[in-house]
């Protein structure tokens, strides 16, 4: 699995578990809800970990437990 698709399915995992919108995880992490919505289908072949950073953020998870899974073991 590549990192982007890691990204993707914690994004779209932790939003399910919290009940939290695009709008919602945009807003709180000043992103565009275009950029998440890119995110959450894993369009771009790269992601900036300044927008991880800031995804968290909007997620209100920390860093290093946003990237406390398994997605990101089979990423490497």
């Amino acid at each position: 699995m590549k990192a982007v698709e890691a990204v993707s399915k914690r994004v779209k995992e932790i939003m399910e578990k919290t009940g939290a919108t695009v709008k919602e995880v945009s807003k709180k992490a000043g992103l565009a809800e275009t950029t998440v919505y890119k995110v959450l289908k894993a369009t771009n072949k790269t992601i900036r970990i300044t927008t991880v950073w800031r995804l968290c953020k909007g997620l209100e998870v920390g860093f290093l437990e946003f990237l406390t899974s398994p997605y990101f073991e089979e990423s490497l």
